[in-house]
C-alpha cells in the first residue's frame, strides 16, 4: 500500500476525568475549562486543515487518474499523447504546496512512466543536432536512389530519411521508444489508482478522528455547564443559609 501522509493521532480528553469542582472558586474552574477547550478547539482546526489538505490531494490525483483512463487499455501510442499524461502530472504537482507527500508520490510515478515507455520531452536540438538535420535532410530532398544501380546510395538515403524522422521528433513532438503494450499500461493506471485510494482512506480516518474530537468537545461543554450549575446552586444554598 502507497504510504500517505498527514495523519495525526489525536489526544482524547475524558470529561469525566475533570477536576472535581469542590473547593475551586467559579473563575479557577472556568479557566480550567476553557483550557480544556482550547485544547480540543486547536486539534480540531489542525484537523479541519488537514481535511483541506486531503480534499486538494484527491482533487490532484483524480484530474491525473482521469487524463491516464482516457486512453484506454492501450495507453498512449505516441509520444504527443504520453506528453498529455506527463502534462496532467505536472499540473497536478504544481497544484500542491511544495513539500507535499502525494506531490512527491505523483512525481516518482511519472518519472517511472516516462522511464518505462522510453518518452522524451520536445527538446531543441544542439547545433551538432542542427547540423546532422540539415545534412540528412539534403540527402533525402535529393530522392531515392536507384537499389540496383546504387546500392551504397540507398542505404544512405534511409539512414538520413531515419535520422530527418527521429531529429524532427525530437525537436516538435518527443520522442516514444517503447510504447505501452500488453496490457502493461493497465499497470501504470492501476498504480495511480492505488494513490487514489490511499488518498481517500486517509480521509476517511482522519473524518472519524475529527468527529470523535466533536463528540469529546460536546462532552467537556456538557461537564462544564453541569459544574457551574451545580457551583450556581451551591453558592445559592450558601446565601440562603447566611440569609436564614
Amino acid at each position: 500500500m502507497t504510504s500517505v501522509g498527514n495523519v495525526v493521532p489525536t489526544e482524547s480528553v475524558d470529561a469525566n476525568n475533570l477536576v472535581n469542582p469542590e473547593g475551586i472558586s467559579p473563575d479557577a474552574l472556568l479557566e480550567y475549562c476553557n483550557m480544556q477547550l482550547q485544547g480540543l478547539n486547536g486539534q480540531m482546526d489542525t484537523m479541519m486543515n488537514q481535511q483541506e489538505t486531503q480534499l486538494h490531494q484527491q482533487e490532484a490525483v483524480q484530474q491525473v487518474q482521469t487524463t491516464l483512463e482516457q486512453f484506454g487499455s492501450n495507453g498512449p501510442q505516441n509520444a504527443q499523447d504520453m506528453q498529455t499524461c506527463v502534462n496532467a502530472f505536472q499540473t497536478a504537482i504544481q497544484s500542491l504546496p511544495p513539500g507535499d507527500p502525494i506531490a512527491a508520490q505523483l512525481q516518482s510515478q511519472c518519472n517511472t512512466m516516462e522511464s518505462t515507455y522510453g518518452f522524451g520531452s520536445p527538446k531543441t536540438l544542439t547545433p551538432s543536432q542542427q547540423d546532422e538535420l540539415k545534412q540528412a535532410q539534403s540527402i533525402v530532398d535529393q530522392g531515392i536512389p536507384d537499389p540496383v544501380k546504387d546500392p551504397a546510395g540507398n542505404e544512405q538515403y534511409q539512414l538520413a530519411q531515419s535520422q530527418v524522422k527521429s531529429l524532427t521528433a525530437t525537436q516538435s513532438g518527443g520522442t516514444l521508444t517503447n510504447p505501452p503494450a500488453n496490457n502493461a499500461w493497465q499497470g501504470t493506471t492501476d498504480a495511480l489508482g492505488n494513490l487514489a485510494s490511499d488518498v481517500k482512506s486517509n480521509s476517511e480516518i482522519q473524518m472519524l478522528q475529527l468527529q470523535d474530537l466533536v463528540s469529546q468537545r460536546q462532552d467537556v461543554t456538557e461537564m462544564t455547564t453541569q459544574m457551574m450549575t451545580t457551583e450556581d446552586n451551591t453558592l445559592l444554598d450558601q446565601a440562603k443559609a447566611i440569609g436564614a
